[in-house]
């Protein structure tokens, strides 16, 4: 009983401090996005001396980069927040039309190619919003950090492993060497490769919807494997 009572402490104490940061970083954006118009237009009407441009510049850049990462830590908390049990079944062919739609250009500028192999797993019981979030963070990883020599090819599977649904998204991307010193990729904020723009937010996002949903992901190489 008092181990019980001790959880359920725990789980409302989280629950405060989640909606306390979505009102701290929903409300810091907005004088935030308003300092950084305010030098912009002072940029725009010649009021910045020329010698003074470049440390101005910087000052713009990392009120930008503050906004970037206000806005991203309140896209994690409400997705960790984010409760809806109306899971149902969707169509993974679906979800590639979907992400073949949203990535139209990006798939297009890399000529990318999409191998799908849904045919022992065609469908799944998940949240929909969140699944297609999951794709379409790991279908934009793919293309952002595709090889500069190569033509991009993903690799989609979806089969049975001994009762355990697994997804397996692979391409012949740079991938990611991981080692002792590369602490956690799946960290808020870590990046990888910083060759690209980029946050390193995506990663967080994906292994944060799989693991509370009870399931496992881990990475290779190029290859990311989730177990629902």
């Amino acid at each position: 009983m008092e181990k019980n009572t001790t959880i359920k402490e725990l789980e409302d104490k989280n629950k405060c401090l989640e909606e306390l940061l979505l009102i701290v970083t929903h409300d810091l954006r907005a004088p935030v996005l308003n300092i950084e118009s305010i030098l912009n237009m002072l940029n725009n009407q010649d009021c910045i001396l020329d010698k003074g441009k470049p440390l101005f510049k910087k000052t713009i850049d990392q009120l930008s980069l503050m906004s970037n990462k206000l806005r991203s830590i309140h896209q994690v908390v409400s997705l960790k927040s984010y409760v809806d049990n109306k899971k149902e079944e969707f169509f993974f062919s679906d979800i590639v039309e979907t992400i073949r739609t949203e990535y139209s250009q990006e798939i297009e500028d890399s000529k990318a190619i999409l191998n799908v192999d849904f045919s022992t797993m065609p469908s799944v019981i998940y949240d929909p919003i969140q699944f297609s979030t999951v794709f379409c963070n790991l279908i934009s990883n793919a293309i952002k950090y595709r090889h500069p020599e190569k033509n991009l090819e993903i690799n989609i599977i979806a089969k049975k492993e001994k009762e355990l649904s697994v997804i397996k998204v692979q391409d012949n991307g740079l991938g990611f060497e991981i080692n002792e010193s590369s602490n956690n990729i799946f960290s808020l904020f870590k990046r990888m490769h910083t060759h690209v723009d980029g946050l390193g937010v995506g990663l967080h996002l994906v292994h944060s919807i799989v693991t509370n949903n009870g399931g496992k992901i881990s990475v290779k190489g190029t290859e990311f494997e989730i177990v629902l």
